[in-house]
């Protein structure tokens, strides 16, 4: 199968010289080997090469920054097309007032200090709850307009829907096996029947049933 794609969007075009990317969001790529990943930048590249990195992406990174108010707009866009995202901010106060009780993950302390440890940890294990056919999707747009356009489904969650497919088919074999040898009956045109010392005998299965005792 092949490699899933993240799409990492950074707000600037130096931002791939920081630490932020070279020692936090990188190391943690790289130890993804079931993930290829690209890296743009909303300035350095156009506008249809981000929509087409997002479109192609199993999830996207968005870089949070005070200075570039273009990957707010990025993040609508991916809550839109129900496009699993991870936001990166260096704190709370860079973040639209809507999407602060959503998953977010901050990197600078309240001193000020960046935590690169702890960053990559949390990109990890965001990344491994995100990466399961059973995530459900947190964004203003799926709590406030549930029947917006949805991303197409990938390979994990075929698969998953495939088996519970299986599992439904084998069911319903089983169900049909039993009602055909329920039915078999039908295939004659007479039976008999014992019940409490009572007997049915050449009796249509069609035909209205009679009782009289045995004899």
């Amino acid at each position: 199968m092949n490699n899933k794609n993240i799409c990492i969007i950074a707000p600037s075009e130096d931002f791939i010289n920081s630490n932020i990317y070279n020692l936090g969001i990188k190391p943690v790529m790289q130890d993804n080997e079931n993930f290829d990943y690209s890296y743009l930048n909303v300035y350095s590249n156009s506008t249809s090469q981000i929509l087409r990195c997002i479109d192609q992406a199993y999830f996207v990174i968005i870089c949070f920054d005070k200075s570039s108010l273009d990957t707010f707009y990025i993040a609508g866009i991916c809550h839109s097309r129900a496009i699993r995202t991870i936001i990166l901010s260096e704190t709370m106060q860079h973040i639209p007032i809507i999407l602060k009780k959503y998953p977010i993950i901050y990197y600078k302390s309240d001193d000020g200090e960046i935590n690169l440890k702890q960053l990559r940890l949390n990109l990890q294990n965001f990344i491994q709850e995100i990466n399961t056919e059973f995530y459900q999707l947190k964004t203003p747009v799926e709590d406030f307009f549930p029947f917006g356009k949805k991303r197409p489904v990938f390979e994990d969650e075929y698969q998953a829907l495939k088996n519970e497919r299986d599992q439904l088919e084998k069911q319903k074999s089983f169900i049909e096996r039993q009602l055909e040898e329920m039915l078999k009956i039908k295939d004659t045109k007479s039976f008999r029947i014992s019940k409490n010392n009572q007997q049915i005998s050449s009796v249509d299965v069609n035909s209205k049933i009679s009782f009289r005792p045995i004899k």
